[in-house]
């Protein structure tokens, strides 16, 4: 992702960890490509998401199974009865990998055997992009959302997470 649909991303990002912190929950960042690049740990701190998220720039591979299993990772070792959902905001296309999208779903079959609940809102997603989108929120109890343009997404992000407080 680059231009107006990362900038959109980062703005989400910050909206999620405001009104999350704001209800007393924690927020980690992942921020990935071919690897994972940075992440914070499930964390309070606002300041310390802002200052990370602000850092994020434009990459060329996407590996979703290691940046899923990354977030499970990190929320595994925060330990307690705390809900851990993770919210992927892609364009679907995993790149990475001998076998990207089969090595995607065993990731998040195997997050979603932790507990870790996944929703994927999908950024213009092309038709298979949309289908494995959809296995992949199948498989993680969670849910697909389309971003039909890069401005909505801060509202399905926010969407989501309010879904998770019902």
């Amino acid at each position: 992702m680059k231009g107006r649909k990362l900038e959109h991303c980062k703005k989400a990002g910050i909206a999620l960890a405001y009104e999350a912190i704001d209800e007393g929950d924690s927020v980690g960042v992942v921020v990935f490509g071919k690897e994972v690049r940075a992440e914070v740990r499930p964390t309070r701190d606002f300041h310390q998401l802002i200052s990370e998220i602000a850092k994020i720039r434009a990459l060329e591979q996407t590996d979703i199974a290691s940046t899923a299993r990354k977030a499970a990772e990190m929320m595994e070792k925060e330990g307690g009865e705390t809900r851990k959902h993770l919210i992927l905001i892609t364009d679907m296309m995993p790149t990475a990998g001998e076998e990207p999208e089969r090595e995607t779903l065993e990731a998040v079959s195997g997050i979603a055997a932790q507990g870790v609940t996944v929703t994927v809102i999908g950024i213009s997603p092309d038709e298979q992009g949309r289908k494995l989108a959809g296995k992949i929120a199948e498989i993680g109890k969670g849910r697909f959302l389309i971003a039909k343009g890069t401005e909505d997404i801060d509202v399905l992000v926010l969407e989501d997470y309010r879904s998770m407080q019902s």
